[in-house]
């Protein structure tokens, strides 16, 4: 048999390298999940502050990562949800005080 048909074929990842995941972008992505789940009850915003940084420096000198991305919108949307249930729920307590001291109604 001819000993050229066995033999190894080049590898073709010249230019390619896959890179592992950051520790600080996967924490982020947790941060930022955890920001979401928590948005609601204000302690999610310590949750996203946490996640915003840690993406942000899960970087370093390059470009961000999908982990890092995925946990710095998972923050900044949970900062969001976390301002419009604050004013909602400020618009509730001071139509309800309104209402109790014979404001308005």
């Amino acid at each position: 048999m001819n000993e050229d048909m066995y033999r190894e074929l080049p590898q073709r990842t010249a230019g390619y390298e896959k890179k592992a995941a950051n520790g600080l972008a996967v924490a982020s992505l947790v941060m930022g999940i955890l920001a979401i789940v928590t948005s609601f009850f204000m302690i999610g915003i310590i949750f996203a502050g946490t996640g915003i940084t840690l993406a942000l420096l899960s970087r370093g000198d390059s470009s961000m990562h999908g982990v890092a991305i995925g946990g710095l919108v998972c923050s900044v949307v949970a900062v969001f949800i976390s301002v419009v249930s604050l004013v909602i729920l400020i618009i509730f307590y001071a139509a309800v005080g309104m209402n109790m001291s014979g404001g308005l109604m």
